[in-house]
C-alpha cells in the first residue's frame, strides 16, 4: 500500500480527500432533506403557527 502513495503529492492527496468528503456531505444532506420533506414540512409548521388564533 505504501508504494501507491510513495510518489504522490501530499497536498494533492489531501485536496482529493477533502473534495470527496465535501461531495459525501452534500449527498448526505440531500438525502436527509428529502427524507424529512424539508421545505414543505417547515412551511407547514410555520404557516399553522401563524394562522392559529390564541
Amino acid at each position: 500500500m505504501y508504494k501507491i502513495w510513495k510518489g504522490a503529492d501530499p497536498q494533492l492527496v489531501l485536496h482529493g480527500l477533502f473534495f470527496a468528503l465535501g461531495v459525501l456531505s452534500i449527498l448526505l444532506h440531500m438525502f436527509a432533506f428529502s427524507a424529512v420533506g424539508y421545505p414543505a414540512s417547515t412551511k407547514a409548521k410555520y404557516n399553522a403557527a401563524a394562522t392559529a388564533t390564541p
